[in-house]
C-alpha cells in the first residue's frame, strides 16, 4: 500500500513537472507553454476541439503498437521504470557497504535477474506458503494465512481463491 501511495505521489510530481515546464519553440527560439506547443492549429477549435487541443501531441506521440492507448501518464511510468532500472543496475554493479540500502537493492536486482536459478527453483521458494493455503480448513486458519501472506506483500484473498480453485479443478 505504501508503494502505491509513493508511486502516486511521484507520478503527480512528474506530471506537474511535465505540464508546468516550458519548451523552446523550434522556429522562433522563444519559450512557449507545453500546452500551446501541442495544439493542432490547423484544425478549427469550433469544428473539432479535441483534435485542436490534442492533435499536436498525438502527432508527435503515436500510440506504440503494443499498447491500446498512450498518454502523458504512460510517459511518466516509462521514465520512472527507466530511472528505477538505472538505480538497480548501478547498485548491482557497485560494491556498496554491507547492509546499506544500495547493497540490498543490488542484491535484489541480481537475484531477480538470475533467470537460470529462478527456473531451476520453480515454485519451491513458495512451497511453505502454498502448503499453508492448501491447509486452510476453517475461518481461523484462513485469517492466519491471510495475515501471513499480507505481511509478505501478497494480494492474499485472490491468491488463496485461485489456489483453492486450481486445486479443486484437478
Amino acid at each position: 500500500m505504501r508503494v502505491l501511495s509513493t508511486m502516486a505521489v511521484l507520478t503527480a510530481i512528474l506530471f506537474i513537472s511535465f505540464s508546468s515546464c516550458k519548451s523552446k519553440d523550434k522556429t522562433s527560439g522563444s519559450s512557449k507553454d507545453v500546452l500551446a506547443v501541442n495544439l493542432d492549429t490547423l484544425t478549427s477549435a469550433r469544428a473539432d476541439f479535441f483534435q485542436y487541443a490534442n492533435g499536436g501531441w498525438i502527432k508527435e506521440n503515436p500510440i506504440p503498437g503494443e499498447q491500446s492507448s498512450w498518454g502523458i501518464g504512460n510517459l511518466v511510468i516509462e521514465e520512472n521504470l527507466r530511472r528505477l532500472r538505472e538505480i538497480a543496475e548501478k547498485a548491482s554493479d557497485s560494491k556498496p557497504e554491507k547492509g546499506s540500502a544500495e547493497q540490498k537493492i543490488g542484491d535484489f536486482w541480481a537475484t531477480a535477474m538470475d533467470s537460470t536459478k529462478i527456473e531451476k527453483d520453480g515454485l519451491s521458494p513458495l512451497k511453505s506458503l502454498l502448503d499453508k493455503v492448501n491447509n486452510i480448513t476453517d475461518a481461523k486458519s484462513l485469517l492466519t494465512t491471510v495475515a501471513e501472506l499480507k505481511k509478505a506483500g501478497s494480494s492474499t484473498l485472490f491468491l488463496i481463491l485461485l489456489r483453492r480453485m486450481t486445486r479443486t479443478a484437478r
